[in-house]
């Protein structure tokens, strides 16, 4: 059976490509298979088909439950998008907002000018992008931060209709995972404790958050709100989590603050 052809797609320097599927292929002009080349992993999006540079074809993965559109989407933005680099506007605004430099963030892109429907009208602005990733390893959807052109966040919003128990995974996890709410307030934690820590984009998402095979130790860096939405989310899931982890819940100190508040601080 012929594989993925991993030497190729990396001579050609780019983050992301399509390339035939070596499972269903349907001919010369097959590209059902998305590479990515910055995880090192490729996906058939025809045949739920998993591979990785050792060539072996892992297994077929349920299929996720969103939308055929949602699908396209979430690929057509990955595809123009690119991992974020010193000095383009996503990692401007993240330098900005943390006020420091920025440790390697592979899962963080660019994305040059994202559509934004606003007002009856659609506008283009650069975004942050960022995908959702579900327990399996399967791309769930994304989370799309669009920039004002002074570096504020202009508008954020998610997508993909299957998302629960999915992260957005910023670092790489060894026995120990932190996790937070917002991108920014997960990197800060990060910046903290030093320890990966992965975002799962809301409250209600960290309440749904399901760990991966291998993690032992689990830090919840909740949000310490008025409201004490933040605070019950994250006892909620430590209480989900205590008898298979070792769990602690992290809460910044002062009221109305989350874990970006509490870096900036210091």
């Amino acid at each position: 059976m012929q594989l993925i052809d991993w030497s190729y797609a990396l001579s050609t320097g780019r983050a992301k490509l399509r390339m035939a599927c070596p499972v269903c292929d349907r001919g010369p002009r097959d590209t059902a298979v998305s590479v990515d080349l910055v995880g090192l992993r490729a996906k058939c999006h025809r045949c739920e088909s998993t591979f990785f540079p050792d060539g072996e074809k892992i297994e077929r993965r349920e299929v996720i439950d969103t939308s055929e559109k949602d699908k396209w989407l979430v690929d057509k933005t990955l595809d123009e998008s690119r991992p974020i680099s010193r000095g383009d506007k996503v990692y401007q605004y993240l330098e900005a907002r943390l006020g420091c430099a920025l440790d390697h963030l592979p899962a963080v892109y660019s994305h040059p000018g994202l559509r934004l429907y606003n007002g009856g009208e659609y506008t283009v602005h650069p975004a942050m992008v960022v995908p959702f990733i579900g327990r399996y390893g399967d791309v769930t959807g994304l989370h799309r931060t669009w920039l004002t052109p002074d570096g504020r966040v202009r508008r954020w919003k998610g997508i993909g209709s299957n998302l629960s128990g999915s992260a957005l995974r910023l670092y790489k996890p060894t026995e120990t995972l932190a996790i937070a709410e917002g991108i920014e307030t997960a990197i800060a934690v990060h910046q903290i404790t030093a320890d990966p820590v992965w975002a799962c984009g809301s409250n209600t998402m960290l309440e749904k958050f399901v760990p991966p095979k291998g993690i032992k130790r689990l830090l919840i860096a909740g949000d310490n709100d008025i409201s004490g939405a933040g605070q019950k989310s994250a006892w909620k899931l430590y209480h989900l989590m205590k008898k298979t982890h070792d769990c602690t819940v992290l809460l910044p100190p002062q009221s109305d603050t989350d874990w970006l508040d509490e870096w900036r601080t210091q």
